[in-house]
């Protein structure tokens, strides 16, 4: 390019000006926190390992090879994942799960909600709820602590179980045997062409953000959860109000482990609805996601980081595109169905 210059070549020395800067972009400038020259590495290291079998994952607890229960066994990135009991909160003093990436150095509390639909909603009502979302992403961005929230909506099929504890409880022996026969047949019709729909809330706080507030409120991990639970009463605050929640529960581990799980096998919910059904008159049964600390707790910690099964793209029927009327100016918070992420 120099020599060019001196020769007064300015038109090829532009082009190798251009190129030159495009190389070094390309070489220098990082996508998605790796480098070309990084993902070329990357590349080749990985189809190395899944040719010499190195990707293959089995826990050493299935080949016996476990030396302690309380490490996390787990493959790839999800090995990086921890969950922490918080402080007790609330009047049964609940300990909610907080949910540590290491590897992404974010800290996570998830939520299960509750919202009546806006299908037969006016259309009054629908702006409303539009702008109660683009309000909650306006307050995220202005605490300066919430990099995203996540909405997760999933639908998987109706087992019946609380249909069928409640006929339990309530058919008479002495019915009529026609009239039960007609419940029967309805319930298992209805059960099969039926749908529940499950929603969750995920609030994820970088470290670079939450370890300066947390030095403030006595450091550690117990400064950095009472930080959180400051963030999450806000949340709860508007997904109440402006966009009309009914309900707002932040899972504790054993809630957050029974998530994921009938995540990925929706058919084990009906046997745990019908053990903590069982538990209320049989104390002996044994309902609880941790079974005994010192013999299941890795098993439980593989439940409790498991992502839930991927869900349809979903999120919040029309509110998303009422949000979007309201011309929301940062994007930074916004919600995102992608949730398969182990945060």
């Amino acid at each position: 390019m120099l020599f060019r210059s001196q020769q007064t070549a300015w038109a090829s020395a532009a082009m190798f000006l251009g190129i030159w800067v495009l190389v070094a972009l390309v070489t220098v400038v990082p996508v998605r926190g790796r480098s070309a020259v990084g993902w070329i590495a990357a590349s080749v290291t990985f189809a190395a390992g899944g040719l010499a079998g190195w990707s293959r994952f089995r826990a050493r607890a299935a080949g016996g090879k476990t030396d302690s229960l309380t490490d996390v066994d787990l493959p790839g990135a999800l090995a990086g994942i921890e969950i922490h009991d918080g402080p007790p909160v609330g009047i049964v003093g609940a300990r909610v799960a907080i949910i540590q990436n290491h590897a992404d150095k974010t800290w996570a509390i998830t939520a299960a909600i509750v919202h009546p639909g806006i299908g037969l909603r006016e259309a009054d009502e629908r702006i409303r709820q539009g702008k109660g979302l683009a309000e909650l992403i306006d307050q995220a961005s202005r605490t300066e602590l919430i990099d995203e929230i996540l909405f997760l909506v999933r639908t998987v099929p109706e087992d019946g179980a609380e249909r069928d504890q409640w006929l339990t409880r309530h058919r008479r022996p002495e019915g009529p045997a026609q009239a039960r026969t007609i419940n029967d047949e309805l319930q298992a019709r209805l059960t099969r062409a039926s749908v529940r729909t499950e929603a969750f809330v995920t609030v994820v706080v970088p470290e670079s953000r939450v370890g300066k507030e947390a030095k403030e409120s006595g450091g550690g991990f117990e400064g950095r959860a009472r930080v959180l639970y400051g963030v999450i009463a806000e949340v709860e605050a508007q997904l109440k109000g402006a966009m009309g929640m009914t309900a707002v529960n932040w899972l504790t581990s054993p809630e957050l482990a029974l998530a994921c799980r009938t995540g990925f096998a929706p058919g084990d919910r009906a046997g745990i609805i019908d053990a903590l059904v069982e538990r209320g008159s049989n104390p002996q049964v044994n309902a609880d996601i941790r079974l005994e600390k010192h013999t299941s707790e890795l098993q439980s910690r593989q439940y409790l980081v498991c992502p839930p099964l991927q869900p349809r793209r979903v999120e919040l029927d029309l509110l998303h595109d009422q949000a979007a009327h309201q011309g929301s100016r940062h994007g930074c918070a916004g919600p995102r169905a992608d949730s398969h992420r182990a945060r």
